[in-house]
């Protein structure tokens, strides 16, 4: 059985194999785009266009231009075919290749870059971190004015002008008493209304500060385990170094597997190891485990058949195949100890 990797052997194989995986996209789309991606939109183009035109045309034109449309899509079918093949031609190569992939490499790996940094991560409050708008109060009236009437004098005062100004002074008074009765009603009404959009506004207000509190607490607690985390496993990969250092057994197994966990190979051609430092001899075993060879890749071309619309692949002979799979199993047997010593 495998041996499971240690945390810094995982870590390392998983950052190869993202930036193999990258690789490895990035050639197959450059690959897809000068194979067959200019080969498919010509066909396609050419199939629309014939489409088109058959649907305008008479019966005899529309005979015609139905052969167009079959080449067209041949010649898209064929496009994909030839695609398969390079890419099964390119999976073969990156196999015959597994040696020289890494011999001009110096595979060992420096410990102390896989120390990481904590760097705190940005809390993305969005609306949280924006003010409820305040309501729009309703605004307090004027307060109404006493005008009293003009006072009569002279002649007018002793010709009745007294009695008929009083009589207007009293009705002044009632009016400016009724209107302070409507004008304290309003205030009182104004003042409710104000109060209940205020207590709204404020219970709004105190469920947005009340979670963004909360997100700021999660967030500080997601930043602060990130934190010990870190410190922890820089802490144990100085120990790991350090034990490097004194020659210790576990601490040279775990380097051995950070190193072979830097080896990636093809995704066709998955290995594996066990391995095992013997203290008391001070021996390293280590046992690669290799794709049977059923798993090997076979397939050699892939082509269309028009007759049949249909692919059809076409597989390595039985020497070629068993020639590619020993050559394989060579070339990891003499990798695996360059790379780890």
């Amino acid at each position: 059985m495998a041996r499971r990797r240690g945390f810094f052997a995982e870590l390392q194989h998983q950052q190869q194999l993202a930036a193999k995986r990258k690789a490895q996209q990035q050639r197959l789309a450059v690959r897809q785009y000068n194979q067959a991606a200019l080969a498919r939109q010509r066909a396609a183009s050419a199939h629309r266009r014939a489409s088109d035109a058959a649907r305008r045309a008479s019966s005899a034109e529309q005979v015609r231009l139905n052969k167009q449309m079959a080449a067209a899509y041949a010649a898209e079918c064929e496009a994909e075919a030839a695609e398969k093949t390079a890419e099964a031609v390119a999976q073969q190569q990156e196999i015959e290749e597994l040696l020289a992939a890494t011999l001009e490499i110096d595979d060992w790996v420096d410990l102390t870059r896989l120390r990481q940094v904590f760097e705190p991560t940005t809390l993305a409050t969005g609306t949280l971190s924006t003010e409820t708008p305040a309501p729009t109060y309703i605004p307090i009236p004027p307060r109404p004015h006493f005008h009293a009437p003009e006072q009569p004098s002279g002649l007018s005062a002793k010709l009745g002008g007294q009695r008929k100004y009083e009589a207007q002074l009293a009705a002044t008074h009632a009016q400016y008493a009724s209107s302070m009765t409507y004008w304290h009603g309003q205030l009182n009404d104004l003042f409710t209304r104000n109060g209940v959009a205020r207590q709204a506004w404020l219970a709004i207000e105190f469920d947005r500060l009340t979670r963004l509190e909360q997100a700021q607490r999660d967030h500080e607690t997601v930043n602060q385990s990130r934190r010990e985390e870190i410190r922890r496993t820089n802490s144990e990969l100085d120990q790991l170094i350090a034990d490097l250092r004194n020659g210790a057994g576990r601490a040279l197994e775990q380097y051995v597997g950070i190193v072979l966990a830097n080896s990636t190979y093809p995704e066709q051609f998955q290995v594996d190891y066990d391995y095992e430092f013997i203290t008391a001899d001070r021996e390293l075993a280590v046992t690669v485990l290799v794709p049977t060879p059923d798993q090997f890749p076979a397939v050699k071309a892939v082509r269309y058949v028009k007759a049949k619309d249909e692919f059809t692949t076409t597989r390595l002979s039985a020497a070629e195949l068993k020639r590619r799979y020993n050559n394989a199993i060579h070339q990891t047997a003499l990798r695996t100890p360059h790379e780890v010593f």
